[in-house]
């Protein structure tokens, strides 16, 4: 984007966050459909924002359609002033029933929270009524979306901070039980119970400054102990039960009769042989009915990866659970800006993180505060940990990553678009035809991406190619990666760099004909295939396809020792990935990235390495829901350059004038 594209993005973005917002009337209300209607003697005559499921009521419609309340009473025979008074009650109730910001505004308060705002005018401490900020409104928009299609609501909640996610869920169920319907009964579990107990305070508080008027009551409303219990509370008004329990002490609350679970920090969850977060919220949801304008929601801050909270959220983003999977990120949060006082500065001075979080909705501003108060941590994954842009990395900055973050953040920097894409083709797709006629092909639609195309350069051992092959051909499944390895800037103690990556899903055999091709296209390349994937346990079916190909292209990698080869000991080619060999290459790729020896342009190689963690089985694994493609032909990649070849040599050109055609395994096939 130029600098100017970027200016008039951010200029519709600001409009939009400040455009005028007000549940009173309706105006800027977006989570549901509204229509603009003007009641003449309501709210001062000034044009109001119905709910269109609002304006399907047949005694609406009529109000509506009078233009005032004395209109409509005047055509229904009756004038007074309390006649108008009763009416405006009963418009109101109705449209407590379909208009959640509209009820929360007039109905629904809240302790303000102490902040330098709240110290400065005052208002710490004292109560207000709710007014959602941006963030609470994209969720109420999919509360909204389940109750208008019919269907039971079921969301799991990644939680960045101060958003006020706790306090949203409960106004809701405060609107379900106190407004929609009777004998609608809740439960709230924590992770500790006074936890539990904080959000069930905010609902008791809510409910004792409620207008009571409207639920037919003389006095203000309270919520008493049911049956002597204090872990449950009871509103005779409404006939409804709220309970409360935490993963620590669950007991008391399973038999329950149930239409609302709300599980607050569910990533803290104790979980022990006895008790698990399995157990523990299956046997409150299963008393939860599956039928519409019924509710469960899961929500947390993340706690590692891996965990119930992880694997249900996993489950939810791949569409595999009924539940919705949702994620506030900290640019959605108002009070995250400062302004910018040079724009095309600022745009100039964009990191790539930075560019990519402003492809997610940031504002500029947004992005201003995000730089400066990253500035303030120490530790990078703790600042990323409380304001993560995606919820990848709200997973990942919380979890066992293999890889340094400041490293891989650092690595992300030098990442850039491809120079062009396409396919490197020859006369047919395997086979010793496969590498005649051998062209690329460029293409918007390629599965090659190429940053440098091969030099003419007379460099033998110059290039490495590495190849992870994917199980599976579907979309689903884990690609196949090609990876082109440079190490031209070697020769005067520089570092290796990515010039090309191939990724896509072609039967096995055919990848790595692919993979034959793009390294005799880069100048006779070192060829290295990881085998692993290819073996089938009862054969070694890769070392059969490997054979095959040598008569054609003979400079591929074989991990049998130069001596042993020299004693007639027949080679076995292909990198071989075992529990010990991974853990060496995984090592010294981290000190690769912690003293900056290569170079990496594939933004989504970099991203691979963000979310690559040790898992509590011992393993080395992408957090669920990633891939780790890449990051394996990057870490096999930078121990064959590194470890494993020889030294890079430019050839004298009297000497050697075929340099295309030249094999330039010297004795690197036989380490």
């Amino acid at each position: 984007m130029t600098a100017e594209q970027y200016i008039a993005e951010n200029k519709r973005r600001l409009a939009a966050i400040n455009a005028p917002y007000d549940q009173i009337t309706g105006l800027g209300c977006t989570a549901c459909p509204r229509s603009k209607v003007n009641i003449a003697d309501y709210y001062d005559g000034q044009d109001i924002y119905l709910p269109d499921t609002m304006l399907e009521d047949s005694f609406i419609r009529a109000i509506v359609k009078a233009g005032a309340f004395s209109a409509f009473l005047v055509n229904n025979g009756v004038q007074s002033e309390n006649d108008i008074t009763s009416l405006a009650y009963i418009f109101n109730s109705i449209r407590f029933k379909y208009d959640f910001e509209y009820w929360s505004a007039t109905c629904w308060n809240i302790e303000i929270k102490l902040s330098e705002k709240s110290l400065q005018d005052g208002t710490a401490g004292t109560f207000a009524p709710l007014i959602l900020n941006r963030g609470q409104r994209k969720v109420l928009a999919e509360v909204y979306d389940d109750m208008y299609h019919n269907r039971p609501i079921r969301h799991i909640v990644c939680k960045c901070r101060q958003w006020g996610c706790s306090t949203f869920y409960s106004a809701v169920c405060g609107w379900f039980q106190n407004v929609l319907f009777v004998k609608y009964n809740s439960v709230v579990v924590a992770h500790v119970e006074n936890a539990a107990r904080l959000i069930r305070g905010m609902f008791v508080n809510a409910v004792a400054r409620y207008p009571y008027i409207f639920m037919g009551a003389t006095a203000p409303l309270e919520l008493t102990p049911y049956q002597g219990s204090q872990k449950t509370r009871y509103l005779q008004e409404r006939d409804y039960r709220i309970s409360i329990g935490s993963s620590v002490k669950p007991d008391g609350i399973r038999s329950e009769n149930i239409n609302i679970a709300h599980f607050s920090e569910v990533a803290y969850y104790e979980s022990t042989p006895q008790r698990t977060p399995e157990a523990l919220t299956n046997s409150i949801s299963n008393s939860v009915p599956l039928l519409p304008n019924t509710l469960i929601v899961y929500e947390s801050t993340p706690n590692g990866t891996g965990n119930f909270f992880h694997r249900e959220y996993i489950r939810a983003k791949k569409k595999q659970s009924n539940f919705k999977a949702i994620f506030i990120a900290w640019f959605d949060i108002d009070i995250y800006t400062i302004e910018i006082p040079d724009y095309k500065k600022f745009i100039a001075s964009l990191s790539q993180k930075e560019k990519y979080i402003f492809s997610l909705g940031a504002t500029l501003e947004a992005i201003a505060w995000y730089r400066e108060k990253k500035k303030e941590q120490q530790d990078e994954w703790r600042f990323i940990s409380d304001f993560p842009s995606d919820d990848v990395e709200a997973f990942q900055s919380s979890g066992r990553l293999v890889f340094d973050i400041k490293d891989v953040e650092r690595l992300r920097q030098g990442c850039r678009t491809p120079a062009v894409t396409g396919e490197i083709v020859g006369d047919a797709i395997d086979g010793r035809e496969a590498l005649e006629g051998l062209q690329f092909v460029p293409s918007p639609d390629g599965n090659l991406k190429v940053w440098t195309l091969p030099s003419e350069e007379p460099v033998s051992n110059r290039y490495a190619v590495i190849v992870d092959i994917g199980v599976g051909l579907s979309e689903g499944a884990d690609n196949s990666i090609i990876c082109v390895i440079d190490r031209y800037y070697m020769l005067e103690g520089g570092v290796p760099e990515v010039v090309a990556e191939w990724s896509g899903h072609l039967p096995k055999d055919i990848v790595v004909w692919k993979a034959v091709q793009i390294a005799k296209f880069y100048r006779n390349a070192l060829l290295v295939v990881e085998k692993n994937s290819i073996v089938p346990r009862a054969t070694d079916y890769s070392q059969f396809i490997l054979e095959t190909i040598v008569p054609i292209y003979s400079n591929i990698y074989t991990h049998t020792p130069i001596d042993q080869v020299r004693r007639g000991i027949r080679p076995t080619y292909g990198y071989h990935t075992n529990h010990t060999s991974k853990l060496a290459f995984i090592t010294f790729f981290q000190k690769v990235l912690r003293e900056d020896m290569y170079y990496e342009p594939c933004l989504e190689a970099v991203n691979e390495m963000g979310t690559y963690e040790h898992t509590v089985k011992g393993t080395y694994e992408a957090i669920e829901g990633n891939r780790d493609d890449r990051v394996i032909t990057r870490c096999i990649g930078m121990d064959i350059v590194y470890n494993k070849m020889p030294a890079v040599i430019l050839i004298d050109n009297h000497t050697n004038n075929n340099n295309e055609n030249t094999d330039y395994r010297n004795e690197a096939t036989f380490f």
